[in-house]
């Protein structure tokens, strides 16, 4: 069951001690008992099953009885690029990318952001990573990497096999969403967007350059509706 899957921290052994958040969940929310089943995850790719041997006051032993492949990790390997935004909604941004499959969040810094790089929390981001493995089922946590510049964004473009930049004065003039490679880079600006000169920068990459549509979409909307085109593309919501 997905609300019995947890979130462990560390490398899964025979008998594993479930304490802090992961033992409150466990214990005072799902109310679980000795001998319920329940699956973690540790970000190798596997599913441990198992179930709960003990509980106390402060912990829960689980004892592993198999691992399994995790099938719901992606196979294409997603890198977004995010102009930086505020906290909320990069924490919403990484649940829903969490849930999309993404492999790894690269927040820059552009000339139009309106955030600080002092005020995006990269340990509180993968947290919420880490937990949204429990509800998309994945074991493989999307990545928040740490803030870059802009020219460095630029210069790490060169090392994926497709590259999408979604710019919404692009217009009809597009190109289709259809990844060839593995490895995927999205580009998507802050809420203020990008310089004039950033886009000519951005132009002279091997990025492909994407309109989302007649309407402008809130950065959140963006990430969202580019990254399921590709996925989609990719053959990732095949179910066979």
């Amino acid at each position: 069951m997905t609300d019995r899957r947890f979130f462990i921290d560390q490398p899964i052994e025979k008998k594993v001690v479930i304490t802090g958040e992961e033992f409150n969940h466990l214990h005072h929310v799902l109310r679980l008992q000795p001998k319920d089943a329940v699956i973690l995850v540790c970000g190798d790719g596997y599913d441990y099953h198992g179930y709960i041997e003990s509980i106390d006051k402060t912990s829960a032993t689980i004892v592993i009885e198999r691992k399994e492949k995790n099938q719901q990790d992606a196979q294409l390997q997603v890198s977004v690029y995010l102009g930086l935004v505020k906290n909320d909604s990069f924490s919403s941004i990484v649940t829903k990318l969490s849930e999309l499959g993404v492999k790894n969040i690269i927040p820059f810094v552009s000339a139009y952001c309106n955030t600080k790089k002092s005020d995006i929390k990269i340990e509180k981001l993968q947290k919420v990573a880490n937990m949204a493995v429990k509800q998309c089922d994945r074991s493989i946590p999307l990545k928040v990497e740490n803030v870059i510049a802009f020219d460095t964004m630029i210069d790490q473009l060169s090392r994926y096999d497709d590259v999408y930049f979604a710019y919404e004065k692009q217009g009809n003039n597009t190109v289709a969403i259809h990844p060839t490679g593995k490895n995927v880079a999205v580009v998507i600006g802050s809420i203020g967007g990008f310089s004039p000169e950033e886009v000519t920068k951005i132009r002279k990459t091997k990025a492909k350059i994407v309109s989302l549509g007649k309407r402008v979409l809130r950065v959140e909307t963006a990430c969202i509706s580019l990254v399921s085109v590709i996925m989609y593309e990719s053959g990732e919501w095949d179910l066979e």
